[in-house]
């Protein structure tokens, strides 16, 4: 079984709600995209 798990910082989530919800919202679209496959997400 795999999980995935996006992490942002306590900052990221503050200042910057609208690129942590396109980053969101773009996993979900590969993830879809993909056959329920996660997709490959780089570390940060």
């Amino acid at each position: 079984m795999n999980i995935n798990v996006l992490r942002f910082s306590d900052y990221e989530v503050l200042n910057h709600m609208e690129n942590v919800l396109l980053v969101i919202e773009d996993y979900i679209v590969q993830f879809e995209e993909n056959g329920f496959t996660p997709p490959l997400i780089p570390p940060f």
